[in-house]
């Protein structure tokens, strides 16, 4: 004031209103910045994790199947070892027929249970996604006929009938050739193994609707 008149104001405080409304909103929108990280942060933890996961998954997934395999067919040749080895335990000292017999028989089921084992740990290591690399382009004629006289010995002994009819030209397919080979072998030594002596088998292959067939037929009990 300068002769009754005012000359000037001097503001000492202002209201907080405005202020604090800002800052509410600041931590409003602080806090759903922090909430929408965490939720992005955590879905792509889960993704992550699941992908992560997946081998280990399909890796034990993988060791039930084998394990389940090897316990099944494991457990009929062992049943025959343990029932010769008992039988031969009471049976007559003086039997020297029959107990060579018997050890004939436990030769015969260890040399299969030592196949089977090999066959087991094979199909083991290649149990799994195979390499683009590792199939290759095969004349499924040259490999059924190299199993075919691979076979031929074993049949003779056994009394079977082999027969295979196998093309002249080449029917190329592309695959992973020990797999093939081993499955393939096992068709043809499963179909031997359960036909009795005098018994017929016969392996074709042929081509359809640009698939590749390979058929193996037999007249025996077929696999238990």
């Amino acid at each position: 004031m300068h002769n009754g008149k005012a000359i000037g104001y001097l503001q000492i405080a202002m209201p907080m209103t405005r202020i604090q409304d800002s800052l509410r909103s600041f931590l409003l929108i602080l806090i759903l910045i922090v909430l929408i990280a965490l939720g992005a942060t955590s879905i792509a933890g889960w993704f992550l994790g699941g992908l992560a996961m997946r081998p280990i998954l399909e890796a034990y997934e993988q060791l039930q199947r084998f394990t389940a395999n090897a316990s099944h067919e494991l457990r009929a040749p062992l049943a025959a070892i343990l029932s010769n080895a008992q039988v031969g335990l009471i049976a007559p000292i003086d039997d020297s027929a029959a107990k060579h017999l018997r050890l004939e028989k436990i030769v015969d089921v260890a040399k299969s249970m030592n196949i089977l084992i090999g066959n087991l740990l094979f199909l083991a290591r290649k149990t799994g996604r195979l390499a683009p690399e590792s199939f290759k382009e095969i004349d499924l004629t040259d490999l059924l006929g190299e199993l075919v006289d691979c076979q031929t010995t074993t049949t003779a002994a056994q009394h079977l009938d082999f027969k295979s009819d196998l093309p002249f030209e080449p029917i190329l397919v592309k695959a992973e050739p020990d797999l093939l080979r081993q499955a393939v072998g096992n068709l043809i030594g499963n179909a031997c193994k359960y036909t009795p002596a005098g018994g017929k088998v016969e392996l074709r292959v042929f081509t359809s609707s640009h698939q590749a067939i390979i058929q193996v037929e037999d007249n025996g009990i077929g696999i238990p």
